[in-house]
This record gives C-alpha cells, sequence and structure tokens, in this order.
C-alpha cells in the first residue's frame, strides 16, 4: 500500500514537471543565475570543501604523504559529488555545477513538498522559496546540511508526510498515511488553510540556523 502511495506521488511528480516543463525550466535558469554573477561563489564554508576535495585529489595521486581516507559515510555527499566531479572537469568549475544543483534540488525539494501538503502548485510563494534558498544554510556554506534538506523535503513529500513538519512545529500530532487521507477525502478540516504558514515555517526554521 505504501509502495503504491509514494509511486502515485513520483507518477503526478514526474506529470507535473512535463506539463509545466517551460515554466519550470525558466525558474530553474533563473534560480541558478546568483551562482554565476560573481567569478567565485562566496559561501562561507564552501572554501574549505573545496580545500578538502583539493587534497582528496593528491591523496588519490599519492602525492600527499601520511594522509589518507577516514571512513564516513554521513555529512559527505556535497564533498563526495565536488571531489568527482571535479576529477573530470576541475575543481573550480566543479563548484559552478555542483552548488547550483544543491540550490535546484533545495528549491525544488521545498515546492514539492508545500504542493504535497497543500494538494496544489504553490507558485505564488516562489519568491519566497528563492530567498530560502539563498538564505543564512547557503551563506554559511554548509552545503552537506543544505542538500540533506533538500533531498528530505522530496522524501516527505513522497511518502505522504504532509503535515508532520508544519504540525510538530505547533506542537500539534502529524497524521500520514491512510488516518490522514481518509478524513481529509471527504471534509475540509479546521486548519487546513493554515497547511502552507506551517510548512513554510518549518523550511524557514531549518535554514535559519537557530
Amino acid at each position: 500500500m505504501e509502495i503504491e502511495r509514494q509511486g502515485s506521488c513520483l507518477a503526478a511528480g514526474v506529470r507535473f514537471v512535463r506539463e509545466h516543463r517551460l515554466r519550470v525550466a525558466i525558474i530553474s535558469v533563473g534560480l541558478m543565475i546568483p551562482c554565476f554573477w560573481h567569478r567565485r561563489i562566496e559561501a562561507g564554508d564552501l572554501g574549505s570543501h573545496v580545500y578538502n576535495a583539493w587534497l582528496a585529489q593528491l591523496i588519490e595521486r599519492g602525492q600527499a604523504p601520511g594522509l589518507y581516507f577516514a571512513k564516513q559515510w554521513n555529512n559527505v555527499l556535497f564533498d563526495f559529488l565536488l571531489l568527482k566531479i571535479g576529477n573530470l572537469v576541475g575543481l573550480g568549475v566543479a563548484q559552478k555545477i555542483v552548488v547550483p544543483l544543491c540550490v535546484l534540488i533545495f528549491f525544488w525539494g521545498a515546492f514539492a513538498l508545500l504542493a504535497a501538503v497543500a494538494r496544489r502548485a504553490p507558485w505564488f510563494l516562489l519568491p519566497c522559496l528563492a530567498m530560502l534558498a539563498y538564505g543564512w544554510t547557503f551563506s554559511v556554506g554548509f552545503f552537506n546540511y543544505y542538500l540533506s534538506l533538500g533531498l528530505g523535503f522530496f522524501a516527505m513529500a513522497l511518502t505522504g508526510f504532509r503535515l508532520a513538519a508544519g504540525l510538530m512545529t505547533s506542537g500539534l500530532p502529524a497524521e500520514t498515511g491512510a488516518a490522514a487521507g481518509a478524513g481529509r477525502k471527504y471534509t475540509r478540516q479546521p486548519g487546513e488553510s493554515w497547511d502552507w504558514f506551517w510548512i513554510m515555517q518549518a523550511v524557514m526554521r531549518s535554514t535559519s540556523g537557530t
């Protein structure tokens, strides 16, 4: 049952992108512009990520005696992408590829979560989402966390956690799965008009650094 629901959510997402592909493409291009209007991306800790990738390249080539890779499975996805793409095109170009990719994942992940909550596309919230995409977390360069937020938003949208993020911030029990869907199918819940407010509050708190 859960797999069928996730499959239907994914199919709906693919259908949405096909129907609005031109709008999605234009928004995505516009969203990436700030990553290219300076010669270097100014994002706090990004420099240390690049430095670590450079050290990793030296280790792979055997040019850093005494240094070795430590086994770690979490908080390394951005560094892994930066290293692998950097090996192909150089670290300078890799920054211009991986950072915009993270911005798109965060932005459209938040968009997908809002759409899953309200059952309609939140086009009017695009300026807010764009500001959040270049907010505190981006500015300080916490890109592993930033990327994980975007992927987490997508995962929540796909698995049907419609009000989990918003209701948790207000101290209310979150309804998920069949129990949440049954009551909403035929009646409008009193707090449904606040869905977007709560979920936007959750997204803002996740990127505010507080």
